[in-house]
């Protein structure tokens, strides 16, 4: 795995201004939520982690619990590192969307929001020909799992809950051009 200075040089800076051809706002708007998104992630893994055993087992509601629980608590430098990465990254794959979909005031239709569903995969596609480790590719695949019709994997990397409850949460909280 790269760490996490040779990831935003090699990638960041370039890639992302070469591959993107959009409005200003656009590219400020999914940059700033991803920066929201990664203080949220910290904020909210700290909270879950100073909590007592007992209370932080009464408050999680996730499927696989014990998994859950033992991966907040035991939770590595690395992995900490890559959850921030995740939040950095997750949504890249919307530079694949057609960009009328992403400017659109007002709610999206069905079939542009089945469009704009694909953002994840995209991102996922992108992140794996960068060289990202497998774990943040899944994690970002799955970040809306209901979008896809298997879900097992979810119940099984406590990274994608942490990534979409944070997303969510996050994007609830502040102003889109789309709905």
């Amino acid at each position: 795995d790269k760490d996490l200075s040779d990831l935003l040089i090699e990638t960041y800076g370039e890639t992302i201004d070469d591959i993107i051809n959009t409005s200003g706002n656009l590219k400020i708007d999914t940059f700033t939520h991803s920066l929201k998104l990664s203080s949220c992630m910290v904020e909210f893994v700290d909270y879950l982690r100073k909590l007592p055993l007992d209370e932080l087992t009464k408050k999680i509601k996730h499927k696989q619990k014990d998994l859950f629980i033992n991966y907040i608590k035991n939770l590595s430098f690395i992995q900490y590192d890559k959850l921030i990465v995740m939040c950095w990254w997750h949504d890249i794959g919307k530079i694949k969307i057609n960009k009328s979909i992403l400017t659109k005031p007002g709610k999206l239709t069905t079939a542009e929001y089945k469009e704009m569903s694909k953002h994840a995969i995209h991102s996922a596609n992108l992140l794996r020909q960068l060289g990202f480790s497998d774990d943040i590719v899944a994690s970002v695949f799955f970040h809306h799992p209901k979008n896809f019709s298997e879900k097992k994997i979810y119940t099984f990397l406590p990274a994608i809950s942490l990534l979409e409850i944070t997303d969510i949460y996050t994007a609830l909280r502040e102003p889109r051009i789309y709905r």
